[in-house]
């Protein structure tokens, strides 16, 4: 992992504006990751929490021009990861999704939502990319999948945390995101 976040340090130095790097939280201590898991009642796989060890995803400050460093979202800190399974937790257990169901592509539950998928990115829209804990068979734990709060297709994007960032760093350095003001992060270029 540790190789991963310096060629995105390195990007981001090189491509962004000083405050994206500045984003990035400091490292979750062990005692922090331990908490969460305990929290949340899982295990994470071991290269979500070397990456934690490295950044504790991004800080967001008020009137910061920088908000999302992953495809124009934001990439959550535990405490944000917590608060937002929290919200579809609360919603879950409320019963608004009893009788709904979601689609799969590729080997993910057809759920609307799963107690086991811990969000690490946010829209501020309820759209996320996910750790999929609990994979239907054939799928990996600690796959990342889409959830989009309209849509239910679940998609798998990357059979690992490792892949998924590897995955998007690299399309960073091939080109295929920059950042963009208007949009206050990196952005795909279309």
């Amino acid at each position: 992992m540790q190789a991963l976040w310096d060629r995105f340090e390195r990007w981001l130095a090189s491509r962004a504006p000083a405050e994206a790097l500045a984003s990035l939280g400091p490292s979750a201590s062990d005692a922090e990751i331990a908490e969460f898991e305990a929290l949340l009642c899982v295990t994470l796989p071991a290269d979500v929490r070397a990456s934690y060890r490295i950044h504790n995803g991004q800080r967001t400050d008020a009137g910061s021009r920088v908000d999302g460093l992953i495809d124009t979202r934001t990439l959550l800190s535990l405490e944000d990861m917590r608060h937002e399974w929290t919200v579809w937790e609360e919603i879950l257990d409320s019963g608004a999704f009893n009788g709904i169901g979601g689609a799969a592509s590729g080997p993910v539950r057809a759920d609307w939502w799963h107690p086991r998928w811990i969000p690490i990115t946010n829209d501020d829209a309820g759209n996320h990319e996910c750790l999929d804990l609990a994979p239907a068979p054939g799928g990996a734990v600690g796959q990342v999948i889409s959830f989009r709060r309209d849509d239910c297709n679940r998609i798998v994007r990357a059979p690992s945390f490792a892949a998924w960032f590897d995955a998007y760093v690299t399309s960073c350095e091939r080109g295929e995101f920059a950042y963009s003001e208007a949009l206050g992060g990196i952005a795909k270029v279309v």
